[in-house]
C-alpha cells in the first residue's frame, strides 16, 4: 500500500514569497503587530468594563436611596409618587446607558477594524517588498 506524503511548507514560501510569516516559522514583525492589536483590544474591553461598572455603581446607590426613602413612614400616595419618579428615572437612565454602551462598542469595533486593516496592509506591503527583486542598476551581459 502506497503512502502519500504531503509538503508542510506553503507554495509561496517555496517560491521565496512569504507573506504574513507563512511557511517559515516565527515571524517577529507579525507577532509584534498581533501583540499590539491584542493590547489595544484589551484596553477597549477595560474601557467598556469601566463604563459598565460606573453605571452599576450609580444604579446601586440610586436603588439604595429609594429603599431608604420607602422605609420612612409616609402616606400611600407619597410612596406611590416616589416609586413612580424612581421608575421613570431608572428607565431613562438605562436607555441612556444602553445608547452609550452601544456607541462605545461601535466606536471600538471601528477602531479595531481600522487597526486590523492597517496591520494587514503593512504586512502585505512588507511581504511584497521582500519578494520584489532589487535591481542594482546594471543589466547582465
Amino acid at each position: 500500500m502506497a503512502t502519500e506524503t504531503r509538503s508542510t511548507s506553503h507554495p509561496m514560501a517555496e517560491a521565496g514569497i512569504v507573506p504574513l510569516g507563512l511557511g517559515n516559522g516565527f515571524d517577529q514583525p507579525l507577532f509584534d503587530a498581533m501583540l499590539k492589536m491584542q493590547a489595544n483590544a484589551a484596553k477597549r474591553v477595560i474601557e467598556m468594563n469601566e463604563e459598565l461598572l460606573r453605571f452599576t455603581t450609580h444604579r446601586l446607590h440610586a436603588d439604595d436611596g429609594l429603599m431608604t426613602q420607602l422605609l420612612k413612614p409616609q402616606a400611600p400616595g407619597t410612596l406611590a409618587e416616589a416609586w413612580s419618579r424612581f421608575m421613570a428615572k431608572t428607565v431613562r437612565e438605562y436607555a441612556e446607558e444602553y445608547r452609550k454602551v452601544w456607541s462605545l462598542a461601535l466606536d471600538q469595533a471601528a477602531q479595531g477594524a481600522e487597526e486590523a486593516q492597517n496591520e494587514a496592509l503593512n504586512a502585505i506591503s512588507t511581504a511584497v517588498e521582500q519578494a520584489t527583486p532589487h535591481t542594482t542598476g546594471h543589466t547582465p551581459v
